[in-house]
């Protein structure tokens, strides 16, 4: 009998080595996927002062935004619109037909979706107990 180990691994060589395992597999099976994409990491400054930023992602012609958040004391200067708006702009350059999100009930929902996003799926109690995660998106229209 063969003696399995399943051990803690450096998360950015193990996501390269399963990238690795996936793209081979879809591959054989005749499949044009691909795992590259494209990083979006901005700031948004004040005065010098860093007071929020973005991170998104493109994969073929969709982006998804992983974080967005502006710092507490700007918050009700519109920078979290002025950031989302960037990333917009910034998709249809890109050529993207779609942003997609996730967000959690206490955070920033109402705020996605007077921005244009709706919500497409919802988990309750995901990712801990008493707390509903939501799945958004936007058509971009260029």
């Amino acid at each position: 009998m063969n003696h399995i180990v399943i051990e803690p691994k450096n998360d950015k060589e193990n996501q390269e080595y399963l990238t690795e395992l996936l793209e081979e597999h879809q591959y054989s099976n005749g499949k044009e996927l691909f795992f590259e994409y494209q990083k979006y990491s901005y700031i948004l400054t004040e005065n010098g002062n860093v007071m929020g930023g973005y991170y998104a992602t493109q994969r073929d012609d969709v982006v998804h935004l992983h974080l967005l958040a502006v710092d507490k004391i700007a918050r009700g200067k519109r920078y979290g619109e002025n950031l989302l708006r960037h990333l917009i702009d910034l998709a249809i350059e890109q050529d993207a037909t779609r942003i997609t999100l996730t967000t959690l009930d206490f955070q920033a929902k109402d705020f996605y979706i007077k921005q244009g996003f709706h919500i497409f799926g919802e988990l309750e109690n995901t990712p801990v107990k008493g707390v509903k995660k939501y799945y958004l998106t936007m058509e971009i229209e260029v």
